[in-house]
């Protein structure tokens, strides 16, 4: 019964930020996993700054949130492309040996991450 409710109290927080963010506002999360390191360490707190999916440039740190998982994600643009003359971001975590294999859209981008001080 606690671990229902700590999963419904993280889904309401998820869902605050998220909102936050499609609102215009910066927030604050801790990263949990190891994906990033060395640039982002597991714990490690960074902002997200939303922005359009048009600002983003290779080799930036991207926040997204794919509809399946309970999470964002955290990970670097590695290539841009365009299809259907619609932005479509690739993305890898520095510590992952392939890319993603989900397509980072409009509809699942939150903004541009900047690692905060360890």
């Amino acid at each position: 019964m606690e671990e229902e409710f700590l999963k419904k109290v993280q889904q309401l927080y998820l869902a605050k930020v998220i909102d936050a963010l499609k609102a215009g506002v910066s927030k604050e999360i801790v990263v949990k996993g190891y994906s990033m390191v060395p640039t982002i360490q597991p714990y490690q707190r960074v902002r997200i700054s939303p922005c359009g999916i048009n600002s983003v440039s290779e080799g930036k740190i991207v926040a997204y949130k794919i509809v399946d998982h309970p999470w964002i994600t955290v990970h670097r643009a590695i290539m841009i492309v365009e299809k259907d003359g619609k932005r479509i971001l690739r993305t890898k975590g520095d510590h992952m040996p392939c890319p993603d294999k989900y397509e980072v859209t409009n509809d699942t981008f939150l903004g541009i991450v900047s690692p905060m001080n360890r």
